[in-house]
């Protein structure tokens, strides 16, 4: 009996690590153009579970103000800058937001690009902040969450980008292997 449980508990760990690895919303952009003048291209993706039914209809980053390019069909340019400590973030302050209203963009596993920003100076880092929406309650905070990370880029022959699992996927990874070395045990 034990074997099995411990068996049991070693799928489950393995199937849950895998699940860890989905970023909720990602933004990745390409870079074109040349010093002084340069032309950033963000894509949005939805990687939220299908199941919760939360379209990606908000998003914005933290780059000084410059020059929107390129703003999708549905979408419009938001004026106001927002800093999301009001919604429990990291209190950064957007300056380059974008958001659509019929609430119709970006479902679960649809990208969105066409987001272009022109700026002088390439930045180091950028971060975003994302919102996503239920239709059946838009605005309560479990249907109406707030996403915040680094954007990516996606072409580049200035820097690369390398993925690093989370500390959560490690430890997960780790219980699946004590487990399998536990049956192991058990066995003989």
């Amino acid at each position: 009996m034990r074997k099995y449980l411990l068996a049991i508990f070693t799928v489950v760990v393995f199937c849950y690590s895998g699940n860890v690895l989905a970023v909720p919303v990602e933004v990745s952009y390409t870079t074109t153009g040349s010093a002084g003048s340069y032309v950033l291209n963000f894509t949005v993706t939805n990687n939220i579970d299908p199941s919760l039914s939360q379209n990606v209809y908000q998003w914005g980053i933290n780059l000084p103000y410059d020059v929107l390019v390129g703003i999708p069909g549905g979408f419009t340019q938001q004026a106001a800058s927002f800093n999301s400590a009001a919604y429990g973030g990291s209190g950064l302050t957007y300056d380059n937001r974008w958001a659509d209203y019929t609430y119709n963009q970006i479902l679960p596993g649809d990208s969105l690009g066409g987001f272009t920003v022109h700026v002088s100076k390439l930045p180091e880092t950028i971060n975003f902040y994302a919102f996503a929406y239920d239709k059946s309650n838009i605005y309560t905070s479990d249907h109406n969450p707030l996403f915040e990370g680094v954007a990516a880029e996606s072409q580049t022959s200035l820097m690369s980008v390398t993925a690093v699992p989370e500390p959560a996927t490690l430890l997960l990874l780790g219980l699946g292997f004590v487990g399998l070395a536990g049956i192991r045990r058990v066995g003989k």
